[in-house]
């Protein structure tokens, strides 16, 4: 009769302690909802992969996968990039009136008239001693002046509030622009020193240099600066290409 009763409690113990299992492991699965591997099978599950099929190999290797990169090229320069304003309507009203002689569409006209405005009427400050110090738009709007980035910023902004898709150029000695998408032949009618314009075929399109701090005898074209590693970076798509 011990022994029975002896058996009956291991039985039950066994039992409690199946149950017990079970509640941990439904709390345990319930506290992964939300992990990473959770969402990344929730990620993978639209594209028709099973959660049978995410083995641990495979989980790492989306898992890595999955981690943003971190791109050294437009983490360097972001500073500069990120400080180009889009659809802002009180720059889109500045460039407006700077641009108000152009006949409606003309982007070549427009172009040129906000390129000749930034140059003849704001000044090249450099920065502070030991320090390179970005200024916003408002900054170099306010103070007439900038450096080579900061006027850069400026002039894409400008022409981006109006449709005028610009890139930044950067160098490890310079800052300029290009502008892209507008007819060559029209453009030399708007632009002194057609002959010598600098353009550049960029992802397809053809391109021309924007140099903000080239003076007050400078071009739609002019590119005075004649250095090697030239990268053009898309600020709305962060696409970057390099140039010959």
């Amino acid at each position: 009769m011990n022994l029975l009763n002896n058996k009956s409690l291991i039985f039950t113990v066994f039992i409690i302690g199946l149950a017990l299992g079970a509640v941990v492991s439904i709390g345990a699965y319930k506290l992964m909802a939300g992990s990473p591997l959770d969402q990344l099978y929730d990620l993978y599950s639209t594209k028709g992969v099973s959660q049978k099929e995410l083995t641990l190999v495979d989980v790492e290797r989306r898992i890595d996968s999955a981690v943003p990169f971190k791109d050294p090229v437009l983490d360097r320069w972001k500073q500069y990039t990120g400080k180009i304003l889009f659809e802002d309507i009180q720059l889109r009203e500045y460039a407006a009136s700077i641009a108000e002689d152009c006949q409606s569409g003309d982007k070549e006209c427009q172009t040129t008239s906000v390129y000749s405005y930034v140059v003849q009427n704001y000044n090249y400050y450099d920065d502070p001693r030991f320090r390179n110090l970005i200024q916003s738009v408002d900054d170099t709007m306010r103070l007439k002046g900038g450096d080579c980035e900061d006027l850069t910023i400026l002039l894409n902004s400008l022409l981006e509030n109006i449709g005028i898709k610009t890139y930044m150029v950067v160098t490890e000695e310079h800052v300029y622009s290009l502008a892209c998408n507008l007819d060559e032949q029209s453009l030399s009618f708007n632009a002194s020193g057609a002959d010598v314009m600098k353009w550049y075929d960029v992802d397809g399109e053809r391109c021309v240099v924007l140099d903000a701090t080239a003076g007050e005898n400078s071009y739609v074209g002019y590119e005075p600066y004649e250095g090697d590693n030239k990268t053009a970076i898309d600020s709305v798509t962060n696409k970057y290409f390099t140039l010959p």
